[in-house]
């Protein structure tokens, strides 16, 4: 019988810190930018009120769709760590998981977020929403991820 080494890659490594990276921009940075008012990333997932201008309040629900993409990008960083040395076929796996992550991610602006928002005071003029700089960066690092998860499934053969 031969003996596998569970190591841990420079590559699983990397994946585990990009994807604290994600999972930390996602809530400290704005998801969406409304007539360039910026709306945080706490705000769109937990709710709150911002202000668009003196006579119009936007007000944010708690979002349960973007709350589980958020917990579901730890999720995987955290299981392609700890299940994929010991299972090569894991990092197929969390490439797939990673991929739908993105592009849900870089879908969070449009219907998403507006199924969430109760319009306070007046018109919101809500047409002018811009995707923020959270999504962005969790959805490139989630593709990064995607591909370590395959460099590595490719490395692991060859060891």
């Amino acid at each position: 019988m031969v003996k596998q080494s569970n190591k841990k890659s420079i590559f699983v490594m990397l994946t585990l810190i990009l994807t604290i990276i994600s999972f930390l921009v996602l809530v400290l940075t704005p998801t969406i930018f409304i007539r360039s008012t910026p709306v945080w990333g706490w705000t769109t997932i937990f709710g709150g009120k911002v202000s668009l201008s003196n006579t119009n309040l936007l007000e944010f629900n708690f979002n349960w769709t973007i709350y589980i993409i958020w917990l579901l990008i730890l999720i995987a960083g955290i299981s392609t760590y700890c299940i994929g040395p010991k299972s090569r076929g894991y990092y197929i796996f969390s490439a797939i998981v990673q991929i739908l992550l993105a592009i849900f991610i870089f879908t969070i602006g449009s219907s998403w977020l507006k199924t969430s928002w109760i319009v306070g005071q007046g018109p919101a003029n809500l047409e002018r929403m811009v995707l923020g700089v959270g999504p962005w960066v969790s959805g490139i690092l989630a593709v990064i991820n995607a591909l370590l998860s395959i460099v590595e499934f490719r490395v692991v053969k060859l060891r």
